[in-house]
């Protein structure tokens, strides 16, 4: 009988437990399906386009666009924030804030920690906003108070996933002025070649519009090319895919070499020493949508070629049969 009294409550408290362990485990699971999808998703670099900052019946549009860019990283516990002038300081307003902290997320309600602010007077405060992701835009709308500094303020800001066309690439190697100290001596070599460029839609153009670069092989320039072109010998870019930016961007390595076509597409460079070269076609034109409206068309050719002394090299940078 006593066996039986004392079976009975541990089989109640066996049970309660496992009872109370799956719920909690339901509880969680709930739990993570709620916040889940939207955590995910804000997680990455945001590059910001806009922001729409209003004051009583004041309002203030900044593009980040030409001549002022942000970004915003978020993990997964913490942002941080840089923005800066694109004139590095030397505009008549140089701009540089930063910051960082600890966020919260629950659903769509999104809270930042500022525990670290170039604007020291706003460390250590929280902001409250709401938060919209469609695609690769994330929206950010809240209020920003902090009564002690006399800020009151809504804010708008919209960013995008950041990606190769929209932020710098880096590259690895350095540009080493003795790598190519070569290419500002005279030679015998030659290049004559003709350029022609096929569009999306078709088109083909050529003239005495287009510019041909000519720069020499070093390994800067090689891993830059290769990250455009998908090639360190040769390719072909399309201008509507985008026009990739780089860090760093050394001014050295702009230092080309630029002749144009001829009416025929048609072009030479002359008195070069023998060594490896890289030359490329930019070939862009106007194009009209509509009878209002024109934007830029076309792309760029690119071929690695190697010149001996008093050769002369002929190439067609041509992307069409």
């Amino acid at each position: 009988m006593y066996y039986k009294l004392l079976i009975l409550p541990i089989i109640f408290l066996i049970l309660s437990c496992a009872q109370n362990t799956k719920s909690d485990q339901e509880g969680k699971k709930d739990e993570t399906i709620i916040s889940t999808p939207l955590h995910s998703k804000i997680i990455g670099t945001w590059k910001l386009i806009s922001a729409k900052k209003i004051i009583n019946t004041d309002t203030t549009i900044t593009k980040y666009t030409n001549t002022i860019e942000g970004i915003k990283i978020i993990n997964t516990s913490h942002f941080s924030f840089f923005q800066h002038d694109l004139k590095k300081g030397k505009d008549s307003v140089p701009k540089f804030s930063s910051g960082g902290g600890k966020y919260v997320l629950n659903g769509n309600k999104y809270v930042e920690f500022l525990e670290y602010c170039s604007a020291r007077a706003w460390e250590n405060n929280k902001f409250e906003f709401t938060i919209a992701i469609k695609n690769d835009t994330l929206t950010q709308t809240g209020i920003e108070r902090i009564p002690s500094l006399d800020v009151d303020q809504t804010i708008i800001e919209t960013y995008v996933k950041t990606n190769n066309n929209n932020t710098p690439i880096p590259v690895i190697h350095s540009f080493e002025d003795k790598e190519v100290s070569w290419f500002s001596t005279k030679g015998a070599a030659s290049i004559k070649g003709i350029a022609k460029f096929k569009s999306r839609n078709e088109k083909i153009h050529f003239g005495d519009q287009f510019r041909i670069e000519l720069m020499p092989f070093s390994r800067y320039t090689e891993e830059r090319l290769l990250k455009i072109y998908n090639n360190k010998d040769s390719g072909v870019v399309y201008l509507e895919d985008g026009v990739p930016r780089f860090i760093p961007d050394p001014e050295a390595y702009h230092q080309t070499i630029k002749t144009t076509c001829n009416e025929k597409g048609e072009f030479e460079f002359t008195d070069l020493p023998d060594g490896e070269y890289y030359i490329i076609a930019f070939m862009i034109w106007d194009q009209k949508v509509d009878t209002k409206i024109t934007n830029k068309t076309g792309g760029g050719i690119m071929q690695r070629i190697h010149l001996t002394e008093g050769e002369v090299n002929t190439v067609e940078l041509v992307n069409f049969n």
